[in-house]
């Protein structure tokens, strides 16, 4: 098998993505999996990411319609973790917030928020199985993909939105919890950036954008490199948090109604 740059890049990937996926399970089990805040879609990214690398070194020896869709299905969804796991941490920053008394943003503008996301994944998935090669070497993309950028569009500038909210109130939870505020906030330019190649992509008809087959050294530049720096970002963030433990009294599922607190060495709580 004689690989392009294209297949150097997918190595790559795959040489960056299996530590990043090991070292996410081991925040995701340093802070519980139950209580995870964004990690547990880092991990998930970091599949997503292999799947894809693995589908598209498939694609050299088998470059079947089959191989090809499941390489764009991967390529279109990767924007879901990484939403997810932004929108995880603020979350867990405005619970926090929650629990000094004062409040940031409503549960249900961060269930908005996810069930958009996760809108945006299902019409991707669905839209992606019609997706056929053109004569000019660009993947046709379907309304329905084009409508599922869109939402995710939409749900960034929702956690866009959050990161404002929360960031007036840093200052009043644990110092340790502020970071998240500086993480997503560093974080959200990348995202951006993997946003705008998404649109580009599905909507421009432009070959060198093309989900499958396009310019590697765009989608290095505006993908790759940017969703692996904000995997680090997080994962590094998870090892320098604090472990919360949830209140026992407390049952409500999923990670937007969480009130935490922490408890230091000496059993006191803080916040």
């Amino acid at each position: 098998m004689k690989l392009d740059s294209a297949g150097y890049v997918s190595i790559v990937e795959i040489v960056v993505f299996i530590p990043a996926l090991i070292a996410s399970i081991i925040v995701c089990a340093r802070h519980g999996f139950n209580q995870s805040g964004g990690w547990i879609y880092t991990s998930l990214l970091s599949i997503v990411r292999i799947g894809g690398v693995i589908c598209q070194l498939i694609s050299y020896n088998s470059p079947s319609r089959g191989v090809i869709i499941a390489a764009v299905i991967f390529d279109s969804i990767g924007l879901s973790p990484l939403l997810l796991s932004s929108l995880g941490l603020l979350s867990r920053m405005n619970d926090c917030i929650n629990a000094t008394g004062s409040q940031a943003i409503r549960t249900i503008q961060l269930r908005v928020v996810q069930l958009a996301i996760v809108l945006a994944t299902v019409l991707c998935i669905v839209g992606s199985t019609s997706s056929q090669p053109t004569t000019t070497g660009v993947i046709s993309i379907s309304a329905t993909v084009k409508a599922g950028v869109l939402v995710y569009l939409a749900a960034f500038l929702g956690i866009s939105v959050g990161l404002f909210l929360v960031l007036p109130h840093h200052k009043s939870v644990d110092a340790r919890e502020g970071r998240i505020a500086l993480a997503v906030g560093f974080a959200l330019p990348l995202i951006a950036v993997r946003i705008l190649f998404s649109v580009i992509a599905a909507f421009a008809n432009n070959k060198h954008f093309s989900i499958y087959g396009g310019s590697v050294g765009i989608r290095v530049g505006m993908a790759t490199i940017e969703e692996f720096v904000v995997v680090v970002m997080y994962i590094a963030l998870g090892f320098t948090l604090h472990r919360l433990q949830k209140p026992q009294e407390e049952s409500r599922p999923g990670f937007a109604n969480q009130v935490w607190n922490k408890s230091d060495n000496d059993g006191r709580q803080q916040y």
